[in-house]
């Protein structure tokens, strides 16, 4: 997978070569990215699902990596907007049992190629290679602002069974989950379209949600409350995955 990344990140470099190379090398997810017609204007949010080996990795990761790439994500106005432990997978198989998540803020698709394309942050894609065990990278086009401040979440992220499933989510659901969040004191952090553009078949979502709540206890009550299950189990034909994992920032 961080060879997947590797190439995806040298290759943006060398998309001036040629509309047709870069069809054939990124796919239509990495070149539907690229090629955004609001890729100059639009801010978008990289959320990174991350896995380490062991704990010295991710504190190499953190000190070789994270450290210098977010003084590079700033110079061309990015910023870190979450960065999030994960501690329970409620729904989902095994490789959705990631232990770390990522939310940096970009101003555009353009900002993000030019960072990732300069000299400075290709110096330290061999440490983070040599960090990281696993992950993937979603583009998230965020629906409304992002709330900050929070501790304790809940992530969904959904693959529709096909096309027009979560704008049919959207239109005869999602207002009975917020009204379940309201009475567990929970409230809607954030919500984004996705683009996967590193990820296997296991995890070309189409869209997250990420949950609030005050405490710790207020989110294991949404988790454990029957209407939930029931309100899934309602959605469940429209999406082909449906997983649910918590986590709190730090």
């Amino acid at each position: 997978m961080n060879r997947g990344l590797t190439g995806f990140l040298l290759f943006l470099g060398l998309v001036v070569i040629g509309i047709a190379g870069a069809a054939v090398y990124l796919g239509p997810n990495g070149l539907a990215f690229v090629l955004h017609e609001e890729r100059k204007t639009a801010p978008f949010v990289m959320v990174d699902l991350l896995d380490f080996a062991s704990d010295t990795d991710y504190e190499r990761y953190q000190s070789d990596f994270v450290i210098p790439a977010l003084a590079i994500a700033r110079s061309v106005g990015g910023r870190l907007v979450w960065q999030a432990r994960l501690t329970d997978t409620v729904a989902g198989n095994a490789t959705d049992r990631w232990p770390y998540i990522v939310f940096t803020e970009y101003p555009s698709r353009a900002a993000f190629i030019d960072m990732v394309t300069s000299a400075e942050y290709r110096a330290l894609l061999p440490a983070r290679d040599a960090a990281v065990a696993r992950s993937i990278m979603l583009a998230a086009t965020p629906d409304g602002s992002i709330e900050e401040g929070v501790e304790y979440l809940a992530f969904r992220l959904l693959q529709e069974s096909d096309e027009g499933g979560h704008a049919r989510y959207a239109k005869q659901w999602w207002n009975e989950d917020l009204a379940l969040l309201a009475l567990n004191d929970g409230r809607a952090a954030f919500r984004a379209g996705l683009n996967p553009l590193i990820a296997d078949e296991d995890h070309l979502f189409d869209a997250l949600y990420v949950f609030a709540f005050p405490t710790e206890a207020a989110r294991q009550a949404w988790v454990d409350d029957p209407e939930r299950s029931t309100l899934r189990a309602l959605e469940q034909r429209l999406f082909v995955r449906d997983v649910l994992l918590l986590g709190y920032v730090f």
